[in-house]
C-alpha cells in the first residue's frame, strides 16, 4: 500500500525491483497519456515469462488502473544487474540500440509506411513509453497482449499459411520503409 492510499498487488513469489513502484508508474503515465491529470487507483505486477526464459532480463506485466475506470497494460523489461550477459550487452551497446529502435526507428518506419493514411496506422512493434538506465536499465512498453496479439503455439508446428502471409507482407512493408529511411 502506498502513502496515497492506493493499492499495489504483486505476485508474492517474484522479486520486483524496488523502483518499480507507484511513483515510477505515475511518471510514465504523466509523460505519455493525453490526460489533464492521472491518478493511479491501483496496479498489479506479475512476471511476464517463465523463470529461465530470459538470460539477461526480468520481464514483468503491469496493469495500472487509473482515474476511476481506465486501465493501461504495460510490459517492463529490467536488465539483470551483475549478470555476465549484462556485461556482454553493455559491450555491444544492446540497451542503447534497443531503445533507439523502439523510440525512434520503428515510429519513423510507421510514419513512412502510413504516409497520409492516418485512419489505418501501421505498427512494427510495441510503443515504447519509457526507458532509463537509472537505477537499472529498464524499458517500458505497451503490452501487445492487451491489444489482442498473442504468441503462436510452438508445439503445433508453427503458423498457418494465412499468418505466414501476413508476416511476409509486414516484412515487405518494413523493408520498404527501411529503403526510404536509408
Amino acid at each position: 500500500m502506498s502513502s496515497s492510499g492506493n493499492s499495489a498487488s504483486v505476485t508474492t513469489d517474484i522479486n520486483v525491483p524496488s523502483f518499480l513502484n507507484e511513483s515510477f508508474l505515475q511518471r510514465i503515465l504523466d509523460e505519455n497519456l493525453n490526460e489533464e491529470s492521472v491518478r493511479i487507483d491501483r496496479f498489479n505486477i506479475q512476471l511476464a515469462t517463465k523463470p529461465g526464459d530470459n538470460y539477461s532480463s526480468d520481464v514483468f506485466t503491469v496493469v495500472v488502473h487509473y482515474n476511476g475506470s481506465k486501465e493501461i497494460h504495460l510490459v517492463v523489461k529490467v536488465i539483470l544487474p551483475g549478470a555476465i550477459m549484462k556485461f556482454f550487452c553493455d559491450s555491444i551497446g544492446a540497451f542503447v540500440k534497443e531503445v533507439n529502435t523502439f523510440q525512434h526507428l520503428l515510429p519513423t518506419f510507421n510514419r513512412i509506411v502510413a504516409g497520409t493514411d492516418t485512419d489505418n496506422p501501421i505498427k512494427f512493434g510495441a510503443r515504447c513509453f519509457y526507458a532509463t538506465r537509472d537505477p537499472m536499465d529498464t524499458i517500458v512498453f505497451e503490452d501487445l497482449k492487451a491489444l489482442g496479439y498473442r504468441m503462436a503455439d510452438r508445439t503445433r508446428g508453427g503458423l498457418d499459411f494465412a499468418h505466414c502471409e501476413l508476416i511476409m507482407r509486414k516484412i515487405g512493408l518494413f523493408h520498404a520503409a527501411s529503403m526510404v529511411y536509408a
